[in-house]
């Protein structure tokens, strides 16, 4: 329907003719639930000469306004890039699943002769609860993309500077795939380089920012179930931190880096050499 259709070319000026048609795009932009493609569709039209921005920016100006107090955050199509968790689950229990060959090859060699606590868990039990646990760090990873930033309004009374920054430049992304790699990269350290003790510092710097700040900042601006989903992995961790501390107590570690683990793999490999 031609809005300007209505009223005759010969009563008001060109100049109220568009601001008339500016008026009827930006009603229409605000009233719409896809604002922003509406937007980007009436700034394509600004480039192929259309109307001038003024008209969009001072009406947002006065939109924002009507909410004292609060700060609108910019969109960014790459937090909404995937609709499905599966192809993130997928990645994360594949990229999780890469150090295993190091895992095997420990057990084989050098893992069972060592001194161990008495509540080890089972060889057995490793495979599958890493692998649910790795399918929730997925699922987190497809939330934390999800939520989009601009779509959601934080006071400043109640919402702190480091906070808005955080969510504004995807910082939470960013620490939470940092501990993802820290994660993946434990078994090459522990396992593969046969290093107990730094092994035990990298599980105990997972958990701290695990427990804190990740758990409670998904808690709050992602979402509260989702962080409750992450409490297996918190119990899981904790349970993996006094175990490596228990092994490194068990079998400590000279000056020199030598250690019960290091010991049997040279037996290990002396016995290979000559067998052949």
């Amino acid at each position: 329907m031609n809005v300007l259709g209505l009223i005759p070319p010969s009563s008001i000026s060109v100049q109220k003719q568009q601001h008339q048609y500016r008026h009827v795009q930006l009603k229409q932009t605000f009233s719409s639930s896809s604002s922003s493609s509406s937007l980007f569709l009436f700034a394509s039209r600004r480039r192929r000469g259309g109307y001038p921005m003024d008209g969009i920016q001072s009406s947002q100006r006065r939109y924002s306004s009507c909410l004292p107090g609060t700060i609108s955050f910019p969109s960014s199509s790459f937090l909404s890039s995937s609709s499905s968790p599966i192809p993130w689950i997928l990645a994360s229990v594949v990229c999780g699943a890469a150090p295993t060959p190091f895992v095997v090859k420990a057990i084989r060699i050098w893992y069972k002769r060592i001194r161990l606590p008495s509540y080890t868990p089972p060889d057995k039990l490793f495979a599958p609860v890493w692998t649910c646990l790795y399918a929730i760090i997925g699922y987190t990873f497809w939330i934390i993309m999800r939520v989009s930033v601009s779509s959601r309004t934080l006071t400043t009374t109640t919402t702190t500077r480091a906070v808005q920054v955080l969510l504004q430049q995807n910082l939470l992304l960013y620490m939470f795939i940092l501990h993802y790699i820290l994660n993946i990269s434990w078994a090459p350290i522990f396992f593969g380089c046969k290093n107990l003790r730094l092994g035990h510092v990298l599980n105990t710097i997972l958990l701290c920012t695990l427990v804190c700040p990740l758990v409670p900042l998904i808690y709050i601006y992602v979402h509260p179930w989702n962080a409750i989903l992450l409490l297996p992995y918190v119990a899981w961790l904790t349970l993996a931190t006094r175990l490596s501390h228990d092994i490194c107590t068990l079998n400590p570690t000279d000056a020199c880096g030598y250690n019960n683990a290091t010991f049997f793999n040279d037996m290990y490999l002396e016995r290979k050499k000559k067998n052949q």
